[in-house]
């Protein structure tokens, strides 16, 4: 019986290794590129976080802010999806905005495309990287409603309990209270493209 020789194993080796090189090169290939920076980057933490609550004029009767997201640390990371945010009343009193696209000042899909796309995964560049998205509210109700007066926020992430104190106005009718995706930027308002991460 012949022996292979050590070159001839090293071949073997060699061959062994384009054939994975190739074969990774597809997945990759096939994979858009911002999907692939976008998954690589992990989640922000909310200690890596800056959050702020800037009140807006309203309009039509709906008011509130934007809150906008800091990235304070040395590390890019991403955030997707919604924060959580409480407004909290006296005597400790509470309202949870409800997860809704847009509103009457802004949000992610303004424009109204159908069908609704899913929020953008928002990189957030290290020391320097921003998204926001809209907390909103109507003053006006039924006859006989009435407002939940807040000035205190907490917003948190989704699936974290640990949360942030801000300083944000409300005057809700009804307790009733919304807030969209994270986009890019401090604006709280944009639009969806082909690419499914954004840089803020």
């Amino acid at each position: 019986m012949r022996t292979a020789t050590r070159w001839e194993n090293m071949d073997g080796a060699v061959f062994g290794a384009i054939v994975g090189m190739v074969a990774l090169s597809f997945v990759v290939l096939a994979t858009p590129l911002a999907q692939v920076s976008a998954a690589a980057v992990p989640r922000c933490s909310l200690r890596q976080l800056a959050i702020t609550a800037n009140g807006q004029v309203g309009a039509g009767g709906t008011d509130g802010g934007v809150l906008t997201y800091r990235n304070t640390s040395r590390h890019a990371c991403s955030l997707t999806g919604y924060p959580n945010v409480v407004a909290r009343g006296p005597k400790g009193s509470a309202i949870r905005a409800v997860h809704v696209f847009s509103g009457m000042l802004g949000g992610w899909d303004w424009s109204g495309l159908s069908p609704k796309p899913k929020p953008p995964v928002v990189v957030l560049s290290g020391t320097k990287g921003f998204a926001s998205d809209w907390f909103q509210f109507s003053e006006n109700g039924p006859a006989g409603y009435t407002l939940f007066r807040a000035s205190t926020l907490e917003v948190s992430l989704v699936g974290s309990k640990p949360f942030v104190r801000v300083r944000g106005i409300v005057d809700a009718a009804e307790g009733k209270m919304w807030v969209t995706p994270f986009v890019p930027g401090r604006t709280g308002t944009d639009e969806p493209t082909t690419t499914p991460s954004r840089l803020g």
